[in-house]
Parts: C-alpha cells; sequence; structure tokens
C-alpha cells in the first residue's frame, strides 16, 4: 500500500475522535527513527526501576517496551484515552447497602459500570470497520489490513505510549492525565499493518507540580514516594494480590473491597463521582452463583467472588462492630473457600486475643 499525506491521517484521526467522543488519540510510526529512540529510553528507565516493580511486568519487559516483539507485522498503533463516562451503567448490578446501615464496602465508581474492557472491545471493533472503510480508498493492489486491538491485556507500555504521543501527561498519582487534567479515561490501542505516519496530539505542558492532592489524599502512602509503591495501592491489593491477606494488607485497603479512586477523583479537572457502598451483608450470605450473576459483565469479575469476599471480611474487621463480627463468624462456619475460611478464623482469633 502506498503511505497517505499526513493531513488524510489528520482528519481520519479527528473524525474519530468526534464520532465516538474520545478525548485524545493519535497514530504512532512504529518504525520511526523517533520511535527507536523512545524505546531504548523507556527500557533503561524500566532497568532502573527493575527492584520496585510487579514480577508480571518484569517477565514481559522486551515486549513492553518493544511492541515490535509481540507484534512483529505491526507497522502502527492507535491510541486513545477514552472517558469511563462514556460506557454505560450496568443494570443488575449488586446491590447498594441500605440507608443507614454501616456494614458496607466501597466500590470505585468505575467498576458499577459495563466492564470497560467489554465496552472498548465494541469500540475498536468500530473503529476498525472505519478503519478498513478508510483503507480502501488509500490501499493499492492486494493488500491486506491485519488489526490487533488491545485494552490493558497484553504486555503494552501503554501509558508511556500515551506520553509519547501526547494523549494525556503522567501525573504525580502515575495515572495518565488529559489535556483538561482529567484522569477519568481508560486507554486504548489498535495495532495495524497500516503505514501510517507520526499523527500527535498537540503537545501541553501538565501542571501537575505543585498541587500534591492525590499524594496527600492517598490514605495509604502508596504515592508518598518518588516511585509508585504498588504494594501499598489499595487497587492493586484488592484487585491483583491473590490468596490470603496480611493483617497489614487487611488494614490498608479498608473500607474498599474493589479499587480506589481517591487519587484521580482528588485530581483539579477530573470528575468527582462518590464510590459505590456495597451491602456486605448481601455479598457475604448470597449464594456464590447470585454474586457471580451481579458481577459478570463488570470489572468486578476480574476479582471473582472469592477475592471480593476476602475483602469484605477486612472491612467487616475494620468496622469492629459485634454485627460485623457476627457476619464474619456465620461465613467462616458456611464457607467451604479455604483461602475465605482462613482468612475469617484469623480474623476472629486476633479479635479473641485483644478481648
Amino acid at each position: 500500500m502506498r503511505r497517505s499525506d499526513e493531513k488524510v491521517w489528520f482528519r481520519f484521526r479527528d473524525h474519530l475522535k468526534e464520532k465516538y467522543k474520545i478525548n485524545a488519540l493519535a497514530f504512532i510510526d512504529l518504525k520511526s527513527s523517533g520511535f527507536s529512540v523512545f524505546s531504548s529510553s523507556l527500557k533503561k528507565k524500566y532497568l532502573k526501576a527493575l527492584p520496585a516493580i510487579p514480577e508480571y511486568i518484569k517477565k514481559s519487559l522486551d515486549e513492553r517496551v518493544d511492541p515490535l516483539k509481540k507484534f512483529p507485522w505491526a507497522e502502527s498503533v492507535l491510541i486513545a484515552a477514552v472517558p469511563f463516562s462514556n460506557i454505560p451503567e450496568y443494570e443488575s448490578f449488586i446491590p447498594s447497602v441500605s440507608s443507614g446501615d454501616k456494614l458496607y464496602g466501597l466500590i470505585a465508581p468505575y467498576a458499577s459500570r459495563l466492564d470497560y474492557h467489554l465496552f472498548a472491545k465494541q469500540l475498536l471493533n468500530n473503529i476498525i470497520s472505519d478503519f478498513q472503510d478508510f483503507s480502501a480508498e488509500i490501499c493499492t493492489g492486494d493488500f491486506m489490513p491485519q488489526f490487533e486491538p488491545c485494552v490493558d491485556t497484553k504486555p503494552i507500555a501503554e501509558k508511556a505510549l500515551a506520553s509519547y504521543s501526547n494523549v494525556g501527561r503522567f501525573g504525580k498519582n502515575h495515572l495518565i492525565l488529559t489535556q483538561n487534567f482529567s484522569a477519568d479515561t481508560f486507554l486504548i490501542e489498535l495495532f495495524t499493518n497500516i503505514k501510517i505516519p507520526d499523527v500527535k496530539e498537540t503537545a501541553f505542558l501538565l501542571k501537575c507540580t505543585s498541587c500534591s492532592k492525590c499524594s496527600l489524599s492517598c490514605p495509604t502512602g502508596a504515592l508518598s514516594q518518588a516511585e509508585f509503591d504498588y504494594t501499598k495501592c489499595i487497587s492493586a491489593i484488592t484487585m491483583e494480590k491473590r490468596g490470603v491477606l496480611s493483617p497489614k494488607e487487611r488494614k490498608l485497603i479498608a473500607p474498599w473491597i474493589f479499587g480506589c479512586n481517591i487519587c484521580s477523583s482528588s485530581c483539579p479537572g477530573s470528575p468527582v463521582v462518590e464510590p459505590f457502598k456495597a451491602d456486605l451483608k448481601w455479598l457475604l450470605t448470597s449464594s456464590a452463583a447470585d454474586v457471580k450473576h451481579h458481577i459478570i459483565g463488570t470489572p468486578l469479575n476480574y476479582a471473582g467472588v472469592t477475592l471480593l469476599r476476602r475483602n469484605a471480611l477486612a472491612v467487616l474487621e475494620h468496622i469492629g462492630t459485634p454485627d460485623a463480627f457476627a457476619l464474619i463468624q456465620s461465613f467462616s462456619e458456611k464457607t467451604q473457600s479455604a483461602v475465605l475460611k482462613i482468612s475469617a478464623e484469623e480474623i476472629l482469633h486476633i479479635r479473641q486475643q485483644s478481648m
């Protein structure tokens, strides 16, 4: 195929942004000398921070710094920041707590919507259709366009790509902030074998130097150091940590059972959305199948029923009222999960020792 004029791709970029209400969108030429320099610089940055980064990132480091190792056929990538507000609410989400009931756990606001992975999959399929229509006008011969959509499910350094392409900038909360200073977005990528020149967003300066509202509001101190400490992050613990939580981790996450939006909502320019208050009694007394039914199409499905219940036990320990411990005791006697039984019994044992 032939490489089209840069202005054509700028127009196509603006068409996609308007059609799908996207905050920022860019195309990156993966074969350019500029991207090669960026890739090398990114690898040095990762290696410097190696002791502090999660194991799963270490295992895929080479692919993260050079997407061509994962997609050797690719020529370009589309990257965009999409507002969470574009995603519809999930109609059969788990029950919220009754007014006045204190046995609740917090859920990050985005998680009460349709799973953004499912939403993004449909969005990227629509964009692929736009690409196919558009590429039919510029492709020659027997060229067959190829695409690979990604939504934080593959080893891609998407935040670094967003910064490189001016889709956003790294804030002190280690999130990508778009030009309107909003952190309330998620990133999508679409790799393709179509040759596209760099079509970046307009460069902007992020005035994220003296505010520090995110780090000051972080209840665990995960943002207090120069490097983000994922071992103290509520979102990381509630979503990524498997197995039994340590007493320290249980204390860190309360009152959250999934995610956390404190550092993002405290950022000037981001919408302040109240977290969802989930009914912990319902979560621990309903059947696993019923809970699964209410979370299957949401981000909570990533954690699953066991982790949500494990986190709920930690929150109940933090609440510390007699009815909270009674719920833990009742659940401990009925659960068949080894992780949950150990978690509940450890909490009850600590309480017994303190009495």
